[in-house]
């Protein structure tokens, strides 16, 4: 199965504005009940390999759905996509979540929103538009700081352009690649350990989006402290644990089909060009 994934162009690019590419308005037309997976971040935070993590659940597998880079220029210049069915997301990763609503996941792989120029400028436009029709936001990176605390406010705040309408409901995750669980616990506690790290860092969170009053609780956002690969084990528990979080975003969601994204995804992009 994994074998036929591949990734897809998401946009046309003109002189002053964008538009989503033939292939997606393809795609989004066949799906009854689309979920978009927008996943943002600094450039070479590890949005490519989270993307690649979810499709093909291996570490360093011999083909990638979207290219990664380790060096200093971002290689993802472009915002590209893939489908999965949630059932064969679950299936792949070995997780029996029990009772579900399937869907189709459009995994999205979006440019470094920190990345600069006017070839990049309409791209964070067109990741804007994206926050209006996405069901889960995830916003990756190695540390929050003052270098990102910007786009970091922004992820949060961008996505509300559109009031909050039931059917527009999302979910907000913050995954924090080679980062872990501090206080070098042991083999047999940190699961537990890792868990309770990741409480906290939300608490954190969430209070912080309190006093910028902005509507978001438990029940719609989440953070993922990612252990090192060194630790293949925790961090796949960390990545089955994003995944629980997506299907409990994707079940309570009201169902859109993909033909109304296209429409609402075109009448925002002259307000956010």
């Amino acid at each position: 199965m994994s074998d036929d994934f591949q990734s897809k162009k998401a946009l046309e690019f003109f002189e002053s504005t964008f538009a989503l590419s033939d292939q997606l308005k393809q795609d989004l037309s066949m799906s009854i009940n689309p979920s978009i997976i927008l996943v943002v971040g600094p450039a070479r935070s590890g949005k490519s390999t989270l993307c690649n993590i979810l499709l093909i659940p291996k570490l360093c597998p011999e083909k990638e759905i979207f290219l990664t880079d380790e060096g200093n220029t971002p290689v993802t210049m472009e915002i590209h996509y893939a489908i999965i069915k949630l059932s064969d997301l679950l299936r792949i990763h070995n997780l029996d979540i029990g009772s579900y609503i399937d869907s189709d996941l459009f995994i999205f792989d979006c440019e470094g929103i920190d990345s600069l120029g006017k070839v990049t400028e309409s791209l964070r436009k067109a990741i804007f538009t994206f926050l209006q029709i996405s069901t889960v936001n995830i916003f990756v990176s190695k540390n929050i700081d003052r270098s990102n605390i910007y786009d970091l406010k922004s992820f949060f705040s961008l996505p509300q352009l559109i009031g909050g309408s039931q059917p527009l409901s999302k979910g907000s995750a913050i995954v924090l690649t080679d980062n872990g669980v501090p206080g070098n616990p042991s083999e047999d506690e940190y699961e537990e350990k890792r868990r309770q790290n990741d409480e906290k860092e939300l608490d954190k969170v969430l209070a912080h989006l309190e006093q910028s009053q902005m509507n978001f609780s438990r029940n719609n956002i989440s953070f993922f402290a990612q252990p090192k690969w060194a630790k293949e084990k925790h961090y796949f528990e960390s990545i089955n644990d994003l995944i629980r979080f997506i299907v409990n975003i994707t079940s309570i969601r009201v169902q859109i089909p993909g033909s109304n994204l296209i429409q609402i995804f075109e009448k925002c992009i002259p307000g956010i060009s």
